[in-house]
């Protein structure tokens, strides 16, 4: 990859890496977010793909793992509407 050989491309895709791909590619991606994820040698990752008509959100997503959600107020939601699990409980580790 050509970030790990050039430092000062390496910097830009972290500050700003939606403009240095646009300046790079010589493209504009409108209003797709582009973000920077840093790879960690003992980590691997896994993109899943964008499947239009999916319910990709994040509790979409919970839902059919079966997991908790916590929203913004901390209270963990079990995604199926039947009530918040308290703060801190035993469902939440």
């Amino acid at each position: 990859m050509f970030a790990d050989q050039n430092p000062e491309f390496r910097r830009a895709l972290l500050i700003n890496p939606k403009a240095t791909i646009e300046r790079q590619l010589n493209i504009s991606l409108g209003n797709v977010l582009v973000k920077t994820i840093v790879e960690m040698p003992d980590t691997m990752y896994v993109i899943v793909p964008f499947v239009p008509g999916s319910d990709t959100s994040r509790v979409g997503l919970a839902r059919v793992a079966g997991a908790f959600v916590r929203d913004a107020l901390g209270s963990l939601s079990d995604n199926q509407g039947v009530g918040d699990v308290p703060h801190g409980s035993a469902a939440a580790a």
